[in-house]
């Protein structure tokens, strides 16, 4: 990217090792509540742990598992573990995909407004910014049809060539996946919230590192980089967004006149924040914990005994 990279060096040296952990604590209480926000929609999935821990150390191999892949990959890891026992792994997956979905949402919300609040002082950046945020949405909001189109046209071919596709097609058209999206949209408000608080304490995570390496830069702005950041890492094409998230701040900060060293130092920086708050979930990963106490509902809902009949065939 042309940096200099011994000044980055020296930014990152010269950072306030104090606001360096205040950011660290505050990463500690967004995982808490982005694993409460999953909780709600696992629940409402119908997969259910007797403790809060029991969320927390699945949560946690997700974490682990993105220092080693691609983070919208690591993010089913989970699954893997309520599999193992016998568990309905299509509800794991489901109440990720509306964890991730409704994420999205909020973010592209909050990248938005940040957009249109820097309209007036850099009009080119933010209209970039906002043709690409309302691609995005486009494509999120025609993703099911899509796919519910494709199961009309090609539904039973590709069911016989991929029989993955074809259990995708299966659970889309089962009754349980349709009374779990019932109980989802009650959860959907709570969740929403909390991914808004979840986003603000990541932006403040943001602003508290920019302000240890002693950078000038507003707060909107950090709201609409950090939101392009989020979007950009979940892409499947890099390791715990690493190499993603320091170009996108690049390209922000050079785009209003700041150094690009300042940009990839913030970005080094949180991505060492990052993998320190992930190492709890190489305990959970290697000593197999993630999945202990889980259970599924002794009495499913109607319209579940489906996927709790797989449940209960892969368990005996």
């Amino acid at each position: 990217m042309g940096t200099d990279l011994h000044r980055t060096g020296h930014v990152l040296r010269d950072s306030n090792f104090v606001l360096v952990l205040v950011g660290l604590a505050l990463m500690q209480v967004a995982i808490f509540l982005r694993v409460w926000r999953w909780k709600l929609g696992a629940e409402a999935s119908g997969v259910h742990y007797a403790r809060f821990w029991d969320y927390l150390s699945l949560f946690y191999t997700g974490l682990f598992a993105g220092t080693a892949m691609p983070q919208i990959a690591a993010s089913f890891a989970p699954v893997l573990f309520v599999s193992e026992h016998g568990r309905s792994w299509r509800r794991a997956v489901i109440s990720i995909l509306f964890d991730r979905f409704v994420e999205l949402g909020v973010i592209l919300l909050f990248a938005f407004a940040a957009a249109i609040y820097l309209y007036r002082d850099f009009p080119k950046m933010s209209l970039v910014v906002i043709a690409g945020l309302v691609a995005v949405a486009i494509g999120a909001a025609v993703a099911i049809p899509i796919l519910r189109f494709l199961r009309q046209r090609v539904g039973d071919a590709a069911s016989t060539r991929w029989p993955v596709v074809g259990t995708l097609f299966q659970t889309m058209d089962a009754e349980d996946t349709k009374a779990i999206v019932a109980r989802l949209r009650g959860c959907l408000g709570a969740v929403s919230g909390l991914s808004a608080v979840i986003l603000l304490i990541q932006t403040g995570i943001i602003v508290i590192l920019a302000e240890a390496l002693s950078l000038d830069v507003s707060l909107p702005f950090l709201v609409m980089a950090w939101s392009l950041v989020t979007l950009a890492v979940t892409l499947p094409v890099s390791i715990g967004g690493l190499g993603l998230r320091e170009g996108v701040l690049v390209a922000m900060f050079t785009s209003v006149g700041e150094p690009k060293e300042d940009a990839l130092a913030l970005g080094l920086l949180f991505f060492i924040v990052v993998m320190i708050t992930r190492m709890p979930g190489a305990l959970t990963w290697l000593r197999g914990t993630a999945a202990s106490g889980a259970r599924i509902a002794t009495s499913a809902p109607a319209g579940d005994q489906a996927v709790q009949a797989d449940a209960n065939a892969a368990h005996s």
